[in-house]
């Protein structure tokens, strides 16, 4: 009974260990992305006199991107979809969900 508690607890530290730091490098990946999203809107807006709403869909993309790459290429230890086609669509539906919300706050904010 010992050594099947000693197991689990090590099945469940190492887990937990990669859990974590998949959360703080997604994290991380998140505020890269927030970046190229805030600053793409702001680039374009104040710079090239772009509508805001035009601006702040093209951020997100942007932000979307490289939220998606940085996942894939450093956050996450491994892929629970393996078809990356089916991968980047699934991503790109919840972003369009995203955008959506983004655009209406801009809007009415």
């Amino acid at each position: 009974m010992e050594t099947l508690t000693a197991g689990l607890k090590t099945v469940f530290d190492d887990m937990t260990s990669r859990v974590s730091g998949e959360f703080v490098r997604y994290f991380m990946a998140s505020g890269v992305a927030f970046v190229v999203d805030a600053g793409t809107l702001f680039l374009l807006t104040h710079f090239l006199g772009m509508h805001y709403l035009v601006s702040a869909a093209l951020g997100f993309t942007l932000g979307l991107l490289t939220v998606y790459l940085l996942s894939i290429r450093w956050v996450f230890a491994t892929r629970r979809i393996q078809n990356s086609h089916h991968e980047l669509m699934l991503f790109t539906l919840i972003g369009i969900g995203g955008l959506g919300v983004n655009e209406l706050g801009m809007y009415f904010l």
